[in-house]
């Protein structure tokens, strides 16, 4: 992996060779948005923009052809988020960012995309098929009071887990540029992600904002869920790493979390609001910046 950000950063031509690769190949596209994340970070928006037109291509094709947007819908979130990062030093204003990027999408979806969207509703369609055929659904009112819920979670969990793949590419994207630009520097960025507590009235004004407009608010709670986990995570990793506790903690930790998910991950959640007002590692300063 580091060959090729190595490689990306040598000049446009091989970024954009990379980048349209990796989009092309099935379920790559995280290494591509990477790579258009990376350039952007080092280099700024217009290096970006111009090296997104490449990716684009094969990603519109899988889009066109298969029906399936993620490819392309990555490219648009990686040059959003990597450029609010830069511009700002700011993990949480760039997660904001992020979710609410994705929440715009999971709103306009059913016009945008309407295919995507029926492909959905079949998708919840055959769940719920699938509950009243085991017997959980004994009354009509029920099943079609559900369905309504189960048609706004499968849009919600689709813009989640781009959001997800989306973070991710974000996360190596900024390893890349700490080990080639500044090393160590990532890992005391990672260590220190933590909300402050006016990032509290950021998380309800969006709650409230969806509530109250009627759109996606379960798209907004999953989310607003992904960025504190995601949070939560950084801070397990931090802890970790101020006790001097190794790795084997680290790989017992998370087949902890992987054995009890989905509560697991809740509990992450739980923890990083928490660590908002307590702030579990201290005091941590993160003097060095990555441009």
């Amino acid at each position: 992996m580091h060959e090729l950000a190595a490689y990306s950063m040598r000049g446009p031509k091989q970024a954009a060779i990379v980048a349209t690769i990796a989009a092309a190949i099935p379920l790559m596209y995280w290494l591509s948005a990477a790579v258009l994340a990376l350039v952007v970070l080092r280099h700024g928006l217009g290096r970006g923009i111009a090296l997104a037109l490449w990716p684009a291509l094969p990603a519109a094709g899988w889009a066109i052809a298969a029906g399936d947007p993620s490819a392309l819908l990555s490219l648009p979130a990686a040059l959003l988020m990597a450029l609010v990062l830069r511009s700002s030093i700011q993990w949480p204003l760039t997660l904001f960012v992020g979710a609410l990027f994705y929440w715009v999408l999971a709103w306009v979806t059913p016009t945008l995309m309407p295919g995507l969207y029926a492909f959905l509703l079949e998708f919840s369609a055959a769940l719920m098929q699938a509950m009243q055929d085991a017997g959980s659904l004994q009354v009509e009112a029920e099943a079609a009071l559900l369905r309504e819920a189960f048609e706004s979670l499968v849009l919600a969990s689709f813009a989640g887990g781009l959001f997800v793949m989306s973070v991710l590419s974000l996360f190596l994207a900024r390893s890349w540029q700490s080990r080639l630009f500044n090393p160590g520097g990532w890992q005391q960025e990672f260590h220190s992600l933590r909300l402050q507590p006016k990032h509290l009235v950021v998380i309800a004004a969006l709650l409230v904002l969806a509530s109250v407009l009627k759109v996606e608010l379960s798209a907004a709670i999953v989310l607003l869920l992904v960025v504190l986990m995601t949070l939560g995570f950084a801070m397990m990793h931090g802890l970790v790493a101020k006790k001097g506790l190794g790795l084997n903690w680290l790989i017992a930790l998370y087949v902890v979390i992987i054995a009890l998910m989905p509560t697991s991950l809740l509990l992450m959640a739980l923890l990083a609001l928490l660590d908002t007002l307590v702030n579990f590692r201290g005091k941590s300063d993160l003097s060095q910046k990555q441009q």
